[in-house]
């Protein structure tokens, strides 16, 4: 095109007779006949070898090429893969996720599995139950590893065999099976 000026975009390395890009300098890709900087293509890549990005900011990890979003539940977790390698308290690890506790344990085990339960819980099977569900009307418990027992019940209530039953209003004695065995005067 002799005798004609036709301006080139100066990110471009090469370009054709018409003056479209062909290639890029480094940190900038070839998008359609101009460059563009890498950047917006992988915002969240914090370094580039070329065009190619090799590190990510953190937070992110490396996929295919592009940066991805880790898991935000995960600690730390494997620049490779993204799978996480330590969770937050309260989380606990599952292949390669973070998933939440119980919120009742107090404790867990590394499986997510209850060892002890906040005040006013019990254990039951993997996770905890509240003790108002093991024996109605229950106020006080010896908890162990073995069973757990009522040791004191909700006013109004009489403790007998592990069991919180309703008082008799007119009873001043009872036998150790919860009956009654002295009335009050009159009854």
């Amino acid at each position: 095109m002799g005798g004609l000026c036709l301006y080139v975009n100066p990110l471009c390395s090469t370009y054709d007779i018409n003056g479209h890009c062909t290639g890029c300098y480094s940190g900038y890709l070839l998008s359609g006949i101009t460059c563009e900087p890498v950047i917006f293509i992988n915002p969240y890549c914090s370094s580039f070898i070329g065009t190619f990005c090799v590190n990510c900011f953190i937070g992110y990890y490396l996929n295919t090429g592009m940066c991805v979003p880790a898991n935000p539940l995960c600690l730390k977790y494997y620049m490779n893969n993204g799978s996480c390698q330590f969770c937050y308290p309260g989380y606990y690890l599952s292949n390669g996720l973070c998933l939440i506790v119980n919120p009742l344990c107090q404790t867990y085990n590394v499986n997510g599995s209850c060892i002890g339960c906040f005040s006013g819980y019990f254990i039951s099977g993997i996770s905890c139950q509240s003790l108002s569900t093991l024996i109605p009307f229950c106020l006080l418990y010896n908890i162990n590893f073995l069973n757990t027992t009522c040791t004191g019940c909700n006013s109004g209530y009489l403790l007998s065999n592990n069991t919180c039953i309703v008082m008799i209003v007119y009873c001043n004695q009872f036998n150790i099976s919860g009956n009654c065995i002295n009335c009050s005067l009159g009854y």
